[in-house]
């Protein structure tokens, strides 16, 4: 996958990735401009708004982390 092209296709200006193992930093990669006005790009200090997508990470960890141990289950109440 070549993420700039993914960029171009979908009008990303920039985007951070970074990979951890364990809780640590194992790659951290910025690509692109921090905005469509500037020229400044993207580095492994950006900062982004994390947004509506903050949600989908907590449930995500919330269920691997609760449901190996069997404390949640998909249809427990909340």
């Amino acid at each position: 996958m070549d993420i700039q092209k993914r960029m171009r296709d979908y009008n990303v200006p920039g985007a951070s990735i970074t990979y951890f193992n364990e809780g640590k930093i194992q790659w951290n990669k910025g690509f692109g401009i921090l905005e469509k006005d500037t020229l400044k790009s993207v580095d492994e200090h950006s900062v982004f708004h994390a947004c509506s997508i903050s949600k989908m990470i907590t449930s995500l960890f919330l269920f691997s982390r609760l449901g190996s141990r069997n404390a949640m289950q998909i249809t427990s109440l909340l």
